[in-house]
């Protein structure tokens, strides 16, 4: 892996077009990694492009801490895959209404106490587009989570892949007044898969304890 600065970008990636760019923020708590594909046409738009990338997010002017490092990585490799699950005292058809119903979403949707989720949207389908609204209570940073659905079952099984192209898969298992969620992400190459396996079980914590008392 390489690292690197805008002003770099044009002698870091010579011949190529398409790259990956992963921008890591972090709070006090908290380190999020934004990934993104960019597909530059030319050379000379290395610096442009990455520019308004970086001028577009809307974390860009906030503090305390901003962008902590980014990050440049040519082609692609498999990623890792990590399992997170809980066991939720609820029948599975109130464990996939409160997983999939935006007005659930944002009451569980946050791995610590000082952090929320304003707002989601939720097209439910094949083909069919999320996005979930992820912010520090504080106002200091945010970012949006979202994908795109590749499988649907009622009350059985969820895939999407994210805007980075790594997979997740939620497989519900019914057991009569209680459910269990196994989650299965592919992990990005940054941060320790332990790490962020943590993560994703805090949410998924918090999505049991928000079903099994509401």
């Amino acid at each position: 892996m390489q690292k690197g600065k805008k002003a770099k970008l044009k002698r870091i990636f010579p011949h190529h077009n398409m790259f990956r760019v992963r921008v890591k923020f972090c709070t006090p708590k908290i380190l999020f990694t934004q990934n993104y594909l960019l597909d530059l046409g030319f050379p000379n738009k290395y610096t442009d492009e990455f520019h308004k990338l970086i001028s577009s997010n809307d974390m860009r002017n906030k503090n305390p801490i901003l962008m902590k490092e980014v990050y440049f990585k040519m082609g692609t490799s498999k990623p890792k895959r990590a399992t997170v699950r809980a066991v939720i005292q609820a029948p599975v058809e109130k464990v996939w209404k409160y997983w999939t119903e935006p007005e659930h979403i944002t009451k569980w949707n946050q791995a610590s106490d000082d952090w929320h989720a304003p707002r989601a949207e939720n097209d439910l389908r094949v083909g069919g587009k999320f996005v979930t609204r992820m912010e520090a209570k504080d106002g200091s940073m945010g970012f949006d989570f979202g994908g795109t659905y590749d499988v649907v079952k009622l009350h059985e099984e969820i895939s999407y892949t994210m805007g980075d192209g790594r997979k997740v898969e939620i497989i519900f298992i019914a057991r009569g007044n209680e459910t269990e969620v196994v989650e299965t992400f592919d992990a990005e190459d940054i941060h320790p898969v332990e790490y962020q396996q943590a993560g994703w079980q805090a949410i998924l914590d918090n999505f049991k304890k928000y079903t099994e008392t509401h």
